[in-house]
Parts: C-alpha cells; structure tokens; sequence
C-alpha cells in the first residue's frame, strides 16, 4: 500500500509538471508499441541469495518483460493487446552431485482499454492514464532435481482467467519515441488473495505512429 501511496504522489506531481511542457506542436498518436520491463511483487517470498559452506541457495525474481500493441477507439481511448512473460527461479545446490533447479513462469496474454486524461490534442510531453484490462496467465512449474546420478523432472501448467487495473503515463521524447511507467494490479482468477495477484511496476520505452 505504501508503494501504491509513494506511486500515486509521483503520477500527480509528474502530471501537473507535464501541464507545463509542450508536445513540439504535436498531438498524441493514433497507434504504437510499447516494449516494458517489469517487477511482478507476487506474494511468494523476496529475492534472496544464500550461501551456507557447502549449501547455496539463489533465489531470482518475479521478473520479466512486455510487449503492448495499442490503437485509438477513441478521442482518449486506445485498445491494447499485451503479451508478457515473468519468471521465478529457484537453485539449491547441495553439494557438487546434489541440486535442485526450479523454473516458475507465467504468461499473460491481456486485452485492454486505456483512457488518456489528457485530451488527445494536448500538447503535453507527459500522458498519464487509467487502464484496465482481462485475460488468460498461462502457469508452468518445471523442476529438475539431480542426485547423483538420478535425475527427475517434474512439469505442471495450468490456466488461469484474471484481470488488472492500472494507471501509468507517457513521457515523449519525440513525436514517435518516448518513455513510459507502468503499474497494475493483478487480480488472478480474480482473487485477490491469489499467490500470484498483486502489484507490478513496468519501465519501457514506445514508437508511436499514426495520425
């Protein structure tokens, strides 16, 4: 909730600077794509790394990327279609022939709506928005575990519906480049109280295009 406080005063204190920039006299563009590095706070535990003599333990993640392709509906609304990819990753090792390799991934494959607050013929540098959005994360756990000279793999996926809200903006750099923070919340199987819901802060860069 603290995250979510510190982010709010700075969305609010960077839209009201970007009142004050201009957009070069150009208005926001139709179309783009946005490319989004992103920090999914699951509530799995915090990344860690542990060495015990013999024993080590490295833990890396939730972690990931994004891909957004988004196009105007509207005066200040614009359909996107997200594709993402997060990971957790688990090594214990015990010993030279003794360890333990977990891979924890979830795709997200998203359908949204964006609305601008800003008029479209705003000439601000910055665009901050609301967003809010559905679709399937697809789960899959892979854990290859050696002992020895035995060695077992064990694979589970699943399928889960879920949505998000967001909020974010657009600073451009460029009639067609610009910058762009992030952050959702995500509701799986629209639970709140899901392993995998929770915050996510993304940071990318966008090409926009389009009249």
């Amino acid at each position: 909730m603290k995250r979510l406080k510190r982010f709010g005063f700075f969305l609010t204190a960077a839209t009201l600077i970007g009142f004050q920039s201009t957009l070069m006299g150009q208005v926001v563009r139709s179309s783009g794509i946005v490319l989004r590095g992103a920090y999914w706070n699951m509530d799995i535990r915090d990344p860690v790394v542990a060495v015990h003599g013999d024993e080590e333990s490295v833990h890396v993640g939730p972690a990931g990327g994004y891909i957004t392709f988004f196009s105007r509906v509207s005066d200040q609304g614009f359909f996107e279609f997200t594709m993402g990819a997060i990971g957790i990753v688990d090594v214990d090792s015990r010993g030279w022939d003794d360890d333990d390799v977990d891979v924890k991934s979830l795709f997200p494959f998203l359908i949204g709506l964006r609305h601008n607050i800003l008029s479209y013929r705003s000439r601000s540098q910055l665009q901050p928005y609301l967003s809010i959005g559905v679709g399937p994360y697809f789960y899959a756990d892979v854990d290859v575990a050696n002992e020895g000279f035995n060695e077992s793999v064990y694979v589970a996926t699943d399928t889960w519906f879920g949505g998000y809200t967001g909020c974010g903006f657009h600073i451009y750099m460029a009639r067609w480049f610009g910058l762009n923070v992030d952050l959702k919340y995500h509701f799986i199987q629209f639970n709140k109280e899901h392993d995998y819901s929770g915050l996510e802060f993304g940071f990318g860069i966008g090409f926009h295009w389009g009249r």
